[in-house]
């Protein structure tokens, strides 16, 4: 076990972990991580992010293909009106 010691900084508390615990951890500094309670006892641990969508876990497919919207916009840009200078 380590011993450290909570500092004032602005309205927050801080805590400095050592650098061998953060790489048990799995993080560095300047990553998010998530605080717990958990029967008394403060855990952190990284934080989890939310898997990318993918049509597996639910999204829906929308997908049009560039050179169909490209041939839609270049068909209107065509049929506006010309300028006289």
């Amino acid at each position: 076990m380590v011993l450290s010691q909570l500092e004032q900084s602005g309205g927050s508390v801080i805590v400095a972990i050592p650098s061998d615990i953060l790489s048990q951890l799995g993080v560095e500094a300047g990553q998010k991580v998530e605080l717990a309670i958990k029967d008394g006892v403060l855990v952190v641990q990284p934080h989890q992010l939310s898997p990318e969508p993918t049509l597996e876990n639910g999204v829906k497919k929308t997908f049009v293909p560039f050179a169909a919207e490209w041939g839609r916009v270049r068909a209107r840009f065509n049929s506006m009106p010309k300028r006289s200078d």
